[in-house]
């Protein structure tokens, strides 16, 4: 999420701004090495789950266990891809060079991530995995250039330029998140019946209520707080202070979402037991 955003907002910093060049690189160098660790417990989580051990019983067995299956081969690619990016932000090289380098790990790890989720089993795959990728791409630009947003904007040269080349790139971001999201959401769901009678409906409007108010957020901070940038930069992060919890709870949800079964299928399950009760 932190590395696309990171992106974002370096895009819209002085090449010259050397300091916050610094502050940009040890967010992802942090954030690479908090996400390897992450995914490295799923996968031994996983295995545990797989083998119906405890989780320290369970690290024996999770290279036999993480190479057999297409989940834990993927979740290997996104250790892998979040430690070359950790690296490409540690190694020293050109910006150019290291922004190619990080901008094609970071969609390569986008993608692994969609593979990894209800994304591959839709019916339309192809759509639905290049929409989820979309998606995660365009939450990655928005949320994660928040957080970048709120450690780099007292320090940049220019703050009110940073600003507002940031809240274009976001308001990109958004329309994306909305179009791909209503995309991945009807290849999940499928029905209006399916979206209010599921847990994984009923989560999904929850999230669409959290992006609710994040819109609420960002139409404040482009419209009110940007232009008072020149002047004081308390207003806009405070805002975009508030702004990154409600933004964790839409992820947190998202999450949620990954470990529900897609409403397209549970919704279904009564109707097939039906059809075959009366074919009985």
């Amino acid at each position: 999420i932190v590395l696309l955003g990171v992106l974002a907002v370096a895009a819209t910093t002085s090449s010259s701004d050397a300091p916050t060049a610094r502050r940009l690189r040890r967010l992802v160098v942090g954030a690479g090495v908090v996400g390897v660790g992450a995914v490295a417990v799923l996968v031994v989580a996983q295995a545990a789950a797989a083998s119906g051990r405890g989780l320290l019983d369970a690290l024996d067995v999770t290279p036999e266990v993480t190479t057999d299956t297409r989940t834990g081969v993927l979740s290997l690619w996104r250790i892998a891809l979040l430690g070359t990016l950790a690296a490409v932000f540690t190694v020293p090289m050109r910006s150019r060079v290291r922004l190619v380098l990080a901008g094609v790990s970071g969609v390569a790890l986008l993608a692994v991530t969609a593979m990894i989720g209800h994304a591959w089993s839709a019916e339309d795959r192809a759509v639905a995995v290049a929409a989820d990728v979309l998606h995660l791409a365009a939450v990655s630009v928005w949320v994660g250039g928040l957080v970048a947003l709120a450690v780099v904007l007292r320090h940049v040269e220019d703050r009110e330029a940073t600003a507002r080349r940031f809240s274009t790139v976001a308001l990109v971001a958004v329309v994306a998140v909305a179009l791909s999201g209503t995309v991945s959401g009807y290849e999940q769901v499928r029905s209006f019946d399916a979206l209010t009678t599921t847990g994984y409906g009923q989560l999904l409007l929850l999230k669409v209520a959290g992006f609710g108010v994040l819109l609420g957020f960002g139409w404040i901070n482009r419209f009110r707080l940007v232009g008072v940038v020149r002047r004081t930069v308390e207003p806009l992060l405070r805002s975009v202070r508030l702004e990154i919890p409600v933004a964790a709870v839409v992820l947190a949800l998202t999450a949620a979402l990954i470990s529900q079964a897609p409403a397209r299928t549970t919704f279904s399950q009564p109707f097939n037991q039906i059809q075959t009760a009366d074919a009985l």
